[in-house]
């Protein structure tokens, strides 16, 4: 049960990412047109308000938490969020869940050693023309010891 809890909790920070990006403003000009701001050169940014977070610094520390070193690279290094004078702003960049992949049907450790463990999440593989599910899919994470802490060092979103 713990495991599931500390895997639920790095896909809530994952998913800031993925498919649950942070809240921000829709802020309008004169003319109602949704207004975006310019940052590190790139047209596309909106402030965040979000009550989980409210800089770059506290979205970064729970990356750290959850993800090894490659993992938090990749995805604070794309800049996603940013923050430039104390403001922390969102790219727009929304995605759609993957509809070949349905409900979770099982999931838990099933391989561990001292350093690592394998954690699966199975979901339903669903026939996107029918809708229908036709088998299932186990996906891996992986969990590793790294120095004195644990950290994910294989992850995805699952949908």
């Amino acid at each position: 049960a713990e495991m599931k809890s500390i895997y639920e909790a790095a896909d809530r920070v994952w998913q800031v990412f993925d498919l649950k990006p942070l809240t921000t403003d829709i802020e309008q000009d004169e003319n109602g047109v949704q207004k975006f701001y310019t940052v590190n050169g790139i047209t596309g940014y909106a402030k965040v308000n979000d009550s989980r977070y409210h800089s770059l610094t506290a979205l970064i520390k729970d990356v750290n938490v959850y993800f090894s070193e490659d993992l938090a690279a990749k995805l604070l290094n794309d800049g996603r969020y940013v923050e430039e004078d104390g403001v922390f702003y969102e790219l727009l960049a929304d995605r759609g869940r993957d509809i070949t992949r349905g409900d979770i049907i099982k999931q838990g450790i099933t391989a561990q050693d001292e350093n690592s463990l394998t954690y699966t999440v199975t979901v339903e593989t669903i026939d996107p023309n029918t809708g229908k599910v036709v088998g299932n899919e186990d996906i891996d994470f992986l969990y590793e010891k790294t120095g004195s802490s644990w950290v994910f060092t294989q992850f995805e979103s699952i949908y």
